[in-house]
């Protein structure tokens, strides 16, 4: 926890083309949150460090004790304290847990192919929507 407070906060960059993605998306008024298993207040220092907080409601992770430790039941949380409905949510992520968590909390799904997972991995869990360049992203989510 220690090392990543040093090195992991200000070792964080977008992806070329993310930046434009999320202004278009609060633009849309899509009400937008960040899900991690990563320590919410690492996570919410990161996305501080990268200039975000204007596009975010919220940044949802496990607190210092590593409470909750399940993605889907973030992402329930999320659902409940902002009342919004399943069908109308999507998660959005890179690796199979993103996506079997979304599905365990009973959202849409899109795996992203550019970050930390293979398409394969993405394709055996059979999200709703995979998006293999950013450029794809808008439109992707526009269809879910």
């Amino acid at each position: 926890h220690e090392k990543y407070a040093e090195i992991g906060i200000t070792g964080n960059a977008l992806y070329p083309g993310i930046r434009n993605v999320l202004a278009d998306l609060h633009n849309d008024r899509l009400t937008l949150f960040v899900v991690t298993m990563k320590n919410r207040n690492d996570a919410g220092k990161v996305i501080d460090f990268l200039g975000l907080n204007t596009f975010f409601t919220g940044v949802y992770g496990p607190d210092a004790s590593g409470f909750p430790e399940r993605k889907a039941l973030l992402i329930e949380t999320v659902l409940q304290e902002h009342c919004l409905k399943q069908d109308e949510t999507v998660m959005i992520g890179d690796r199979k847990e993103d996506i079997i968590a979304g599905k365990d909390a009973g959202t849409r799904t899109i795996g992203i192919t550019w970050g930390f997972g293979s398409r394969q991995e993405l394709e055996d869990v059979k999200p709703d929507g995979i998006c293999r360049a950013v450029g794809e992203l808008l439109s992707v989510i526009r269809r879910q």
